[in-house]
């Protein structure tokens, strides 16, 4: 959900109404309030509905960036999230069986821990941890309990990404880190169970790690230079080489042949072989499905609101995909086939700003947040 201006100017008002003169039916000590007119009664039903829209409506969540919606164990019976009910965001560990027990703390502040998820066998955490809130994300691991907490990356402050772990390589991870005095963003890989890592590519421009496939062979990485200039590049992990995807096929490095487009999300389909692109079309918003290899077509998604930013995420069983909309006041959920992209039914969620989460490992669910003005954003299966 975006919230305009305006939207939070009506919020604000709806919270704080001005002070009303003598006679308009707000009374000082010791008064007696003045009845409101039939007329003024028929304004205020007429004005309800678009107050409480709003007021519904409204984020609970710290910033848009710090959406985190829960990510499952891999065997499906526990999930994470990050939580601020201590003050510093740290992560909770629950038991998506029994919503009305009480999570167990895994980390513990003062510093803040925002993000996190199992790894492959679920023995370990993987989780970031800044100091000073610096945004120097270090990457840190510890078992699945919380215990013998290990900072894998001790080395220079930089600005990690989440590590990514390949379905079918759950030894190693990718991330993407960057100085804050440099444009250049690295590719990284490392061992999950400790180790140097190794630079596997680096980007002469800002952006970052968006996915990798199941095997871990290929990576694909955005690189910002404008809002509506977002180019798409695929790695090869083992070699560095670097091709342009999106939105126009070839050299990794140079302005793309065709016009620039800009990038909502992307990520490749379970098998790797394609990429989900939202993208902005003529008349709207757009999710294309390109080959990874070639750039061509497979397909694409307009949703019924047309111009909404969309986000996108695969079941690894490759038979549905889930996309966020982003319908201004409120964000909603769909679930498409994977092969002729047609909406199988939306998800019936309650008003608020929602971000996608993670698909289980047998992709039977996904996670969702859902940010709401009587209840901060919550990690809801």
């Amino acid at each position: 959900m975006a919230r305009t201006a305006l939207a939070a100017a009506l919020a604000l008002a709806a919270c704080n109404p001005p002070v009303a003169a003598p006679g308009s039916g707000s009374a000082g000590p010791g008064v007696e309030p003045t009845s409101l007119s039939a007329a003024d009664l028929r304004r205020d039903a007429v004005r309800a509905p678009l107050a409480t829209s709003v007021v519904d409506a409204y984020s609970n969540a710290p910033s848009a960036d710090e959406g985190f919606a829960a990510r499952w164990s891999p065997d499906g019976t526990r999930v994470l999230f990050a939580s601020q009910r201590n003050n510093a965001p740290q992560i909770y560990a629950g038991d998506p069986s029994r919503p009305e027990a009480a999570a167990t703390a895994l980390t513990i502040g003062p510093e803040r821990a925002p993000v996190a998820q199992y790894t492959r066998d679920g023995k370990s955490i993987l989780f970031l941890r800044d100091t000073g809130a610096d945004e120097n994300f270090a990457i840190w691991r510890a078992d699945a309990d919380g215990s013998h907490a290990t900072n894998l990356t001790p080395g220079e402050a930089l600005h990690r990404g989440e590590p990514l772990l390949p379905r079918a390589r759950g030894d190693t991870m990718l991330y993407s880190a960057a100085r804050k005095t440099s444009p250049d963003v690295r590719l990284m890989r490392q061992p999950v169970a400790g180790g140097a890592a190794t630079q596997v590519y680096i980007q002469h421009a800002p952006g970052a790690l968006l996915d990798v496939t199941p095997d871990g062979t290929r990576a694909l990485m955005a690189e910002f230079y404008a809002d509506d200039d977002v180019r798409l590049t695929e790695i090869d992990v083992a070699t560095g080489a670097a091709h342009r995807v999106f939105p126009s096929v070839g050299p990794s490095v140079g302005p793309s042949a065709g016009p620039p487009a800009g990038v909502y999300t992307a990520a490749y389909s379970a098998s790797g072989a394609s990429v989900y692109v939202a993208t902005d079309s003529a008349d709207g918003v757009v999710l294309r499905v390109v080959d990874a290899a070639t750039g061509a077509a497979r397909g694409e998604y307009r949703d019924k609101i047309r111009t909404s930013p969309l986000s996108v995420l695969a079941s690894p069983r490759g038979d549905t995909v889930a996309i966020g909309v982003d319908a201004g006041t409120h964000g909603e959920v769909r679930i498409l086939d994977a092969a002729t992209l047609t909406v199988r039914h939306d998800v019936t969620a309650p008003l608020g700003e929602i971000w996608l989460g993670a698909f289980r490992d047998d992709g039977g669910a996904f996670s969702i947040s859902i940010s709401r003005p009587s209840q901060p954003d919550d990690p809801t299966r």
